[in-house]
């Protein structure tokens, strides 16, 4: 059943098979280690499950978070003593690849893939004197490799002098690029250039189905479809020619994080609440570089406002009440912001323009009475293009202030499910459906599934933005609160500021 076939059934929850596959692809330049059992071919991947007879999954869990960088995971794997698929376990290493597969009624939905972190054995004496011993495997999705590749050049090999770290920033083309232009410069750029150079190549274990043996780049793509650049802005920061740091660090700080959003996740170019499976051999390792999706109202000058934001296109997975086994939400003082202030990068043509006009703010001077100043400050990396610097940092100040100023009236917190909801994933819309409505609505930036054995799976998220209402509700609220942001002006000395 697809997802958004999902009814409201009072006191129902159904039931339901479910289990979960790890399968775990050794690399070939590994020495593989010998106790007792068979070696593994340099083209071997074996799968680790609940089914097979020399291993047993005991339990697996999976943790992806909104702007946290890698996802991770953890599996505890026991094997028959003195088996193969002991010595296999054992042979283990680190930079191993894994996939990550969960099923529900046998219908896989792949979830994760990555890389070995460690690998743990635990063993423990019971009351009977039997000795019992475990693994514990753990490991991070594919976001790592970024996060591995530290952006070093050799000194040694005169890698400065070949201009390699020019070609890195891809010239001047980076130096004064939108944001999308400079993220993927750091994400590919680097790892292409110097992989030229025999280092940061990341081979793909032969075992990896359709793409086993190519390079890690190869495999990924770059979808930057949702980002828009409006307003237009360019990146002039010197510092771009010495970065420093692993080149996801340099992703995300060069994305323009206030107004973007970038994350990688293994997924389906499709709507996923359109499918009701995703085996391993049709997901992909995506990496989405966005506009922050969030309601704008209408204007002109943003192509995705009013009811054409972005936000009410994003994936929606209908969840019956029916499923949730626990819900902790809750509003918060600490999220009221009533002053927005923009920061942009200065050059000579922000003092030309009149640098004074950009400490405007843009405030609720009612509610400045009742709760305070509640400053929400951005200093940015980007420049206008084509020196429109003032309308820029107007611009932002108001998308600022409709995703931020919302926020007292909207619920965040946890949500616990009672089955698995393997095809949610971070970036997406959640929708409740009770008894009646309006039903509410979250944005969801945590997902962790887990399965154990003689349970089923458990599927937990993190959730923000949670609004009870329609699309036409939320518009009519954020327009309501926005009128209480006059535009200001500069008074006579002597005036009221």
């Amino acid at each position: 059943m697809a997802n958004n076939e999902l009814a409201y059934q009072p006191g129902f929850r159904g039931t339901e098979t479910s289990s979960a596959s790890l399968i775990i692809y050794p690399q070939k330049s590994d020495p593989i280690i010998i106790k007792g059992g068979k070696k593994l071919t340099q083209n071997s991947s074996y799968g680790v499950n609940h089914e097979r007879s020399d291993f047993s999954l005991v339990s697996i869990a999976t943790t992806k978070a909104m702007g946290q960088g890698a996802g991770s995971w953890q599996a505890t794997v026991k094997a028959d003593r003195g088996s193969r698929a002991e010595s296999n376990i054992e042979s283990i290493t680190d930079d191993d690849w894994v996939d990550i597969v969960f099923y529900r009624h046998a219908k896989p939905w792949h979830v994760m893939r990555g890389l070995v972190d460690s690998i743990r054995i635990n063993e423990q004496v019971g009351r009977n004197g039997v000795t019992v011993r475990s693994y514990q495997l753990a490991g991070r999705d594919f976001t790592s490799v970024f996060e591995r590749t530290l952006v070093w050049f050799s000194p040694f090999h005169n890698e400065l002098g070949q201009s390699v770290s020019l070609k890195v920033t891809d010239g001047t083309g980076t130096l004064f690029g939108s944001p999308t232009k400079a993220v993927k410069a750091f994400l590919y750029s680097f790892m292409s250039e110097i992989g030229n150079l025999r280092r940061a190549i990341w081979q793909m274990p032969e075992g990896i189905p359709l793409i086993g043996g190519t390079k890690f780049l190869e495999n990924v793509i770059y979808n930057d479809a949702g980002f828009t650049n409006k307003p237009a802005r360019i990146g002039i920061s010197p510092s771009m020619m010495m970065p420093q740091g692993n080149i996801w660090q340099l992703g995300q700080e060069w994305s323009d994080p206030a107004f973007c959003e970038l994350f990688c996740d293994t997924a389906t170019t499709v709507d996923p609440t359109t499918i009701t499976s995703l085996p391993v051999t049709q997901s992909k390792m995506i990496i989405t570089f966005r506009d922050r999706p969030f309601p704008v109202l209408a204007n002109t000058d943003y192509p995705k406002s009013g009811m054409d934001s972005a936000y009410f296109s994003l994936p929606l997975h209908k969840i019956p009440k029916q499923y949730i086994v626990a819900t902790n939400i809750g509003k918060s003082g600490s999220d009221r912001f009533n002053a927005f202030f923009i920061s942009p990068q200065m050059g000579q043509e922000v003092f030309n323009a009149g640098s004074i006009d950009l400490a405007k703010p843009l405030w609720n001077p009612e509610e400045i009475k009742v709760h305070g100043l509640r400053r929400y400050d951005i200093s940015t990396k980007y420049n206008a293009e084509n020196s429109e610097v003032l309308f820029m940092t107007k611009f932002q100040r108001t998308l600022i202030r409709d995703w931020q100023a919302i926020n007292p009236y909207l619920w965040n917190g946890t949500i616990s499910l009672g089955r698995g909801f393997p095809e949610i994933q971070i970036g997406s819309r959640v929708r409740v459906i009770g008894p009646q409505k309006p039903y509410l609505e979250f944005y969801v930036e945590n997902v962790s599934h887990t399965w154990a054995f003689g349970s089923s799976i458990k599927t937990s998220l993190g959730v923000t933005r949670g609004w009870e209402g329609d699309a036409a509700s939320y518009l009519d609220a954020l327009a309501s609160i926005a009128q209480g942001y006059p535009e200001e002006t500069r008074d006579a000395p002597g005036g009221n500021a």
